[in-house]
């Protein structure tokens, strides 16, 4: 059993993210699962729905108690609330000897008992659609997906199975720096992750193309004060070029939002590393317009420092300080 392999090992890590999983499949289920409406059809002995009566001649002639009906029936019994039941499964299986999270996942299958049991694939998962209803669900889902997207290691000599974790860093940092930025955010900001999302042209037929999604944008009222983008990447200081290691489509990509959204402060962030230093001021430059004259938007290049130091008491504090320099930088503060 992957139950017990799973006993004999160091999975701290594993386990935490286990239990952070459940923390958000219980939130959801208090609020309550999604619902939909799925179109059934069947043999009744009333009708229920809409009758089909040119049915019921040719399969049960003469019959009055065998109605052919089509109805729509409000259910949990869908790809998102099956994904996470799955995921849940999965879990119960590999902490078979983790009595808390054993408890917990099996707590949270009794609220799926109408969610059908299904294997669902990597294809499944990246097909899934996502709408204002769901929206809540994000953060779970991407979890599930840790877990029923795993990988099994073999190194060859020996019989020992490993549980592997590939995360999508980018959307890692990505959630925890929108974390971070809620707590840091004083009274009149607010936070849109992944929106307002607007669109850069509009064809010749009137129709809008090329929508965009800016990762974070700060709006002051109705007025969009900053954007930050976070991106996984390293930062080179001893760039040669001047440049920081930022990626040239980066660049094209900030400066779009900054005309598109009208908007005086972007913000490319990284994270931090050792080679940046403690102290280091961040490189911040300005946007041109015809390759001279500066349009008054200006790109700041941050990064937030992520590696724990056991010196420091609270690391998420500090982390959260880390985060509130960043939106000083962009004259956000309080």
């Amino acid at each position: 059993m992957m139950g017990d392999k799973m006993d004999s090992q160091s999975h701290s890590l594993l386990a935490v993210l286990a239990r952070w999983f459940c923390d958000e499949v219980y939130a959801l289920c208090h609020r309550g699962l999604v619902r939909r409406y799925v179109t059934h059809q069947d043999d009744l002995p009333v009708v229920r729905g809409r009758w089909h009566p040119a049915t019921d001649l040719q399969r049960f002639p003469g019959r009055r108690d065998r109605l052919h009906c089509e109805f729509d029936e409000l259910t949990a019994d869908n790809p998102h609330n099956r994904i996470l039941k799955a995921a849940l499964r999965k879990l119960k299986a590999l902490f078979g000897g983790h009595a808390a999270i054993r408890r917990d996942s099996e707590t949270l299958l009794i609220w799926f008992g109408e969610v059908a049991d299904v294997g669902v694939t990597r294809n499944e998962l990246l097909r899934l659609s996502t709408d204002r209803l769901v929206a809540h669900y994000k953060r779970a889902l991407m979890m599930a997906e840790w877990f029923l997207c795993e990988r099994a290691t073999d190194f060859g000599s020996g019989r020992n199975e490993g549980f592997t974790l590939l995360f999508d860093m980018n959307a890692l940092f990505q959630a925890v720096t929108e974390k971070l930025i809620r707590k840091a955010l004083p009274s009149g900001f607010a936070l849109r992750e992944e929106g307002p999302r607007y669109f850069l042209t509009r064809a010749i037929d009137g129709s809008s193309r090329f929508q965009m999604r800016p990762d974070f944008c700060l709006l002051q009222g109705t007025r969009i004060h900053a954007i930050i983008d976070t991106k996984w990447k390293r930062l080179e200081p001893e760039d040669k070029d001047g440049k920081w290691g930022v990626s040239q489509s980066d660049v094209y990509q900030l400066n779009a939002y900054a005309n598109a959204y009208a908007c005086p402060h972007v913000v490319l962030l990284y994270p931090g590393h050792s080679g940046l230093g403690e102290d280091a001021s961040r490189p911040c430059f300005s946007f041109l317009t015809q390759g001279q004259a500066e349009s008054g938007a200006k790109l700041l290049v941050d990064w937030i420092p992520l590696g724990f130091n056991r010196e420091r008491i609270n690391w998420l504090a500090s982390l959260q300080k880390e985060v509130t320099s960043v939106l000083a930088r962009v004259n956000v503060a309080n």
